[in-house]
């Protein structure tokens, strides 16, 4: 279950990519549920709206950000890493969501979903509203779409049974830009695996990488600094204190910001204002469900701790 600072961290930062125009699209690795990823697409429709009314036939243009949906929806894979088998909460199976749940979860957000007489496409997988669902481990399913890519729908078909109506079109995406990388895994290895395959996709500029588990598990917290540490990454971590405290489990951070700590805010360049919005919107947790981050402090090699950085703050 995700937090409400969490969720509400989600919601912001992708708010967050739309206003200071970060292109790519937004890729999601352990949707579990599913209650984050559609929050995602609420965003995506606030800020990229279909025609009013246009209920069939709306058509969504490739400029158009596109949300990709990664699980195996089977627990957990087999611990590997030996950071993985030593935590007793990360074994096969674990954090269970089957498949049903994510597309009863879809169901509930009914306005999100193409019209049930839609021809299937992608091995009868759900086809909802400007999403690719990928199901399966992540290097069986993220290597394809990168390469080859996916058959989807441009538009959504209407509503009913009415052979008259033209037929959908279709159109071919490749996994190749990102603006948001939401990695919710848990394990070392699959933590590696998202940000071994999303980060190089991502914005230099703008992009945000929000791993969930940071806080919750040491194999996903040295995954993440590991691989910060081999690819220079010193753009400042951010934690989303849970409940108004200084507890996380969550962290984010945006591409093109490590420059930025301790300068003047009052630039006038894209990135600078991003950064702004970072440092000045640490909101408590109250009745508006916002959330409140602390900027942390970790080591760049082993042992990997991690601590508020109030100097920072």
């Amino acid at each position: 279950m995700v937090s409400s600072p969490r969720l509400s961290a989600t919601i912001w930062l992708a708010e967050l990519v739309y206003r200071f125009r970060t292109g790519g699209d937004f890729l999601e690795t352990g949707v579990a549920a599913g209650g984050s990823a559609m929050l995602l697409l609420q965003v995506m429709r606030q800020f990229e709206p279909f025609p009013p009314g246009s209920v069939g036939g709306a058509v969504a243009t490739p400029e158009m950000k596109h949300l990709w949906l990664c699980d195996g929806w089977s627990g957990l894979p087999e611990p590997v890493a030996q950071l993985d088998k030593a935590d007793e909460r990360l074994k096969k199976g674990s954090f269970l969501r089957t498949f049903d749940i994510f597309t009863n979860t879809v169901r509930r957000h009914m306005a999100l979903l193409v019209p049930a007489n839609t021809p299937p496409l992608n091995n009868e997988l759900p086809i909802i509203e400007r999403s690719t669902v990928l199901k399966g481990w992540l290097a069986e399913t993220l290597a394809p779409a990168m390469s080859t890519g996916v058959w989807m729908y441009r538009s959504l078909p209407p509503p009913g049974d009415k052979p008259a109506a033209p037929p959908p079109q279709l159109q071919h995406r490749i996994l190749s830009h990102l603006s948001f990388l939401r990695v919710d895994v848990d394990m070392y290895g699959s933590t590696k695996e998202s940000l071994e395959f999303g980060y190089p996709l991502l914005a230099t500029s703008g992009g945000v990488v929000y791993v969930d588990d940071f806080g919750a598990f040491d194999a996903c917290r040295i995954a993440v600094l590991e691989y910060r540490a081999a690819h220079k990454i010193t753009d400042p971590i951010w934690a989303v204190l849970e409940d108004g405290r200084e507890r996380y489990e969550a962290v984010y951070w945006v591409s093109g910001t490590s420059g930025l700590v301790g300068k003047d805010k009052a630039s006038s360049d894209l990135i600078s204002q991003f950064y702004s919005e970072l440092t000045a919107n640490r909101i408590p947790i109250g009745p508006s469900e916002t959330h409140k981050s602390m900027p942390i402090g970790c080591m760049t090699q082993p042992p990997w701790s991690c601590s508020i950085d109030k100097s920072r703050a």
